[in-house]
């Protein structure tokens, strides 16, 4: 949501602010442009704070002394950024605070007294002289896929979490993670308790704020209980709405489009539907902003032409399905020894960052309702027979009118399939062949070729694609950055 590049000598400057931001000698805050961010600054004794967020700034009429950094980071209701620049005795200092909501990605780096921090994976990484793959953060990514850690495929480049904060000094970087607020856990329902209609409740609450704000809005309606239940919602507080979905092929893809027009009958949508093979996930690396970030989903160039295509776009606000696993899982604070810890689930961090990136570099900011803290705990305080088994999803689903072949369909609609018949086709010899990921001691890549050329008589499965599809990622990554 901004993009920064602030040196400790510029800080005994005044700060002005200017059109989309502010500067100070010659630093600079760029704002991302949107009607959903505010922005303004306060100024105290050798303290200037920036703020930039989905609403005003939560502290600035409450506190008329200097803001604690702290309370921004505990702060639940909506996304926001508060920069510090501080000029005091002991030196110079900028630092960053996030807010606990949020999902917005933010990648740091610091060089020669110069603070870089953006939304923008290149930002951070350009603003290094000398540019180096982390070894160590790279086999992570392609053993394990997108993580939620704090160095990134590429040396001294960081990523800045929700709820997290850096400091940068003449001393360099110090970073803190979230504060593990208390868990809230699993408690049991009244004899007459309507928990979804609750829970609808308080996705329209959320998601209100941002409708109203936005000139177009679109919603991703793939037909699954996730993005249905945000469509739903969403429709109430505006009619109609747009929409966008990739839709498959075949005797799936007619019963995808059946039930989409069920619920966009029932939403009254402005539908366009996207092709979820144009392009395929592997042809999709053809395309030059798939090289941007690792930090990506593999569906980014289906998703991106669909709402290019869109005959009522340009659109400002998107609204996605992402952060169902709250919805149903019980493990969602689970965080493995090498990652940081995150308000949400791991798959929920991780997707909702990546797609922020695919759709703020249209100039649309995305919101993910199922994501909102408000959303995570109410789930995550239900008694866990409810969420098991999708119950939760189905039942406020059913109470909303979509019909029993909507909510128990034939055939499983996800894009597994898809993948797996693209890589079928695929010459990974040809691909994997011209890869620099190997040449800096990462992985050799001929195990996993090895693996392919076995899944070309037996099949593929779609974790090996997705193993396959990382490294040529990475790869087209490490090539624009490293070689450049």
């Amino acid at each position: 949501m901004l993009s920064l590049r602030a040196a400790l000598g510029d800080l005994v400057e005044s700060c002005e602010l200017v059109d989309g931001g502010a500067r100070f000698g010659g630093s600079r805050v760029e704002v991302f442009r949107s009607p959903q961010l505010h922005f303004s600054a306060a100024i105290h004794s050798q303290l200037t704070v920036l703020w930039i967020g989905e609403g005003d700034d939560p502290l600035r009429a409450t506190q008329r002394s200097a803001p604690n950094p702290e309370a921004y980071r505990n702060f639940l209701e909506f996304e926001g950024v508060a920069v510090f620049l501080r000029q005091a005795e002991g030196g110079a200092q900028i630092e960053i605070a996030r807010t606990t909501a949020g999902s917005c990605p933010l990648y740091v780096s610091a060089e020669n007294g110069v603070l870089t921090c953006s939304w923008r994976f290149e930002d951070a990484v350009l603003a290094l002289a000398e540019r180096r793959p982390d070894v160590e953060a790279c086999r992570l990514l392609l053993e394990h896929g997108t993580c939620q850690v704090r160095n990134t495929v590429i040396e001294r480049v960081h990523a800045l979490w929700p709820g997290e904060a850096v400091a940068f000094d003449r001393d360099g970087l110090v970073f803190r993670e979230i504060t593990e607020a208390e868990a809230v856990v699993p408690g049991s329902l009244r004899d007459d308790a309507r928990a979804t209609d609750e829970l609808m409740r308080i996705i329209e609450t959320v998601l209100r704020p941002r409708i109203d704000k936005a000139r177009s809005v679109v919603v991703e309606v793939s037909g699954g209980y996730d993005s249905s239940l945000v469509a739903l919602a969403a429709s109430k507080v505006r009619r109609p709405l747009h929409s966008y979905g990739l839709v498959h092929g075949g005797a799936m893809g007619a019963q995808q489009r059946n039930r989409r027009q069920e619920l966009i009958s029932l939403c009254e949508l402005s539908d366009a539907p996207h092709s979820s093979g144009d392009p395929g996930p592997l042809a999709g690396l053809e395309f030059e902003e798939c090289s941007l970030t690792a930090n990506d989903d593999i569906f980014r160039m289906a998703c991106a032409r669909g709402v290019d295509l869109h005959p009522a776009q340009p659109f400002d606000l998107i609204l996605t399905g992402i952060g169902g696993d709250e919805l149903t899982g019980t493990d969602t604070f689970y965080r493995r020894e090498w990652e940081v810890y995150g308000p949400s689930s791991l798959s929920t961090m991780v997707a909702a960052a990546g797609r922020c990136d695919m759709f703020m570099r249209r100039g649309i900011w995305v919101f993910q309702p199922l994501a909102h803290p408000h959303v995570v705990n109410f789930c995550r305080a239900l008694p866990e027979k409810i969420r098991a088994r999708r119950t939760l999803p189905i039942i406020a689903l059913a109470r909303a009118g979509l019909s029993d072949g909507f909510l128990f369909p034939r055939f499983h609609e996800h894009y597994g399939n898809l993948v797996q018949y693209e890589a079928s086709q695929f010459d990974f010899e040809k691909a994997l062949g011209r890869t620099i990921v190997a040449d800096y001691g990462i992985q050799d890549y001929g195990p996993l070729l090895a693996r392919a050329y076995e899944a070309g008589t037996g099949g593929f499965s779609y974790s090996l694609v997705a193993e396959l599809w990382g490294y040529l990622k990475l790869d087209l990554v490490l090539k624009r950055y490293l070689t450049a």
